[in-house]
């Protein structure tokens, strides 16, 4: 009977599941939507319903494969990353919402820390950010300082309501996001967890991301990792060290092997490891955009635009040939600046139409996008022979923005099959664990479905101009009616 491998991936906006033979054939996509509270800097969502969407993508998996006489060998989990909340140990009863990576309640806690910044970065990889979970750990500790409340990123929650495992777990690319990680060593690091008032003895377990996670319905959980260093391992084993992901937070991530690369402004982390106590290693270098999701919900809720992938592209194509320019940072620029507080500013405000409205603040996440993929570039990250790059994701189905990257960056750009690439990879993820020592591995491959090559050299010009307003807007220098009020 022909194996099947399950992956989930539990989302900011929706939990994904794909499932897959040992060829990358699909057999299944489903998704099921999730809630999210905001309040301006507030972001919660419900760990309960987190982690039954999980469930119930699984069961509708198992019982597809229970129809095609299919067994499901292995499940892979991939799961959002820094986001933190808090348990009752034996009950599983959620004490406190998960405080969502995009989170910055904590941003006092992070400025009191500025002597430190440059110590934290070096020990962990990571620009020192209210987004990542070592402060909030530290917060819900505090509010919960019985040792029999658990507090811990989503991934330990969901081994415990999902996988059935009383063990208080995470793994290393998720607890390697959390600023409490020697990126080094591979553990928790006392100092740092001194820095930040966390309690280590009240950490989870560090394990392999590519191991035991317990089970669901008699099914091994073999894998479990961060939803971006999923996406990329579902490319890697298909020979594509580079992916551009464009969900509610877009990155561009590149597989360094086991050598952990440093670049100012860039995330060092790991992508997975496997193995026992002595566990083997391979590294990612991560550039991170995080305005996607946010200017997604500014044109549905404040421009009332349908916020529908066809919708949006078929604005961008009306627009016309008026070109205002806007630098969207919406509340942190992410990789290489790190910059919070500066403003949202757009060039000729008063005389822009909807449709390039919507346009222009679409190019601006092409333009943080394609900063990062010349950089990597120049840098020989991402060789400068190499000249193509897959992209997936949401918005990686919008055409416009597809191309803009393309004729800016000039890459060609592969869409390849499978929209929900983080799902895919924790099912090959799994898949790779499972059959590992079962004799040769079979090399999973997903079909191409456009390739986006560079065609117009104009909207270069419109990058440049965008880096022209980010230079003054990190210098202080804005013009006020520039300015996009949110409020």
């Amino acid at each position: 009977m022909e194996q099947l491998f399950l992956g989930i991936d539990q989302g900011s906006s929706s939990t994904k599941g794909v499932l897959l033979d040992s060829f990358g054939q699909h057999y299944h996509e489903g998704a099921i939507p999730v809630s999210t509270h905001t309040d301006g800097e507030h972001v919660e969502q419900n760990a309960h319903e987190l982690a039954r969407s999980v469930q119930l993508v699984a069961d509708d998996a198992i019982r597809l494969a229970n129809r095609l006489k299919r067994n499901i060998a292995a499940i892979g989990l991939s799961v959002q990353r820094s986001g933190v909340c808090a348990w009752e140990q034996s009950s599983l009863e959620v004490l406190h919402p998960l405080l969502s990576h995009r989170d910055t309640r904590t941003g006092d806690r992070i400025a009191a820390l500025s002597a430190s910044h440059s110590f934290i970065t070096e020990r962990t990889g990571l620009p020192v950010v209210a987004r990542y979970a070592g402060a909030k750990i530290a917060l819900l500790q505090e509010q919960f300082p019985d040792p029999q409340v658990r507090v811990g990123t989503l991934d330990s929650f969901i081994v415990q309501r999902f996988a059935g495992d009383t063990r208080f777990l995470t793994e290393d690319s998720m607890a390697a996001r959390s600023m409490l990680y020697d990126l080094q060593r591979g553990t928790w690091d006392g100092e740092l967890c001194n820095l930040f008032g966390v309690q280590e003895s009240r950490l989870p377990q560090i394990g392999a991301s590519l191991g035991q996670h317990g089970t669901y319905r008699g099914i091994p959980i073999t894998a479990m990792l961060g939803d971006q260093q999923a996406g990329l391992f579902g490319r890697l084993v298909e020979g594509i060290p580079a992916v551009l992901n464009l969900g509610t937070i877009s990155s561009v991530c590149v597989a360094t092997g086991n050598s952990i690369v440093r670049r100012d402004g860039f995330v060092s982390s790991v992508l997975y490891s496997e193995g026992g106590n002595q566990r083997e290693f391979n590294y990612l270098l991560e550039a991170v955009t995080n305005c996607s999701g946010p200017i997604v919900e500014l044109l549905h809720q404040r421009m009332r635009v349908a916020p529908e992938v066809p919708a949006l592209n078929d604005l961008c194509l009306k627009a016309g040939e008026i070109y205002p320019i806007a630098y969207f940072p919406m509340g942190s620029t992410g990789t290489p600046h790190w910059l919070s507080e500066v403003p949202n500013l757009i060039s000729g405000w008063d005389k822009v139409n909807q449709a390039a409205f919507v346009r222009a603040v679409l190019e601006n996440i092409g333009n943080f996008l394609a900063q990062n993929m010349l950089a990597l570039q120049q840098a020989e990250i991402i060789p400068p022979g190499q000249g193509s790059i897959a992209v997936s994701g949401g918005l990686s189905d919008l055409d416009y923005l597809m191309q803009y990257i393309s004729d800016v960056t000039g890459f060609n750009l592969v869409r390849l099959g499978s929209r929900e690439a983080a799902a895919r990879g924790a099912a090959i993820a799994a898949l790779q664990h499972y059959l590992k020592g079962r004799g040769k591995l079979p090399l999973p491959r997903d079909q191409e479905r456009r390739i986006f090559a560079p065609q117009d050299p104009k909207p270069r010009a419109r990058y440049e101009a965008w880096m022209a307003i980010q230079e003054q807007a990190r210098a202080g220098n804005w013009q006020p009616d520039h300015v996009f009020d949110l409020s």
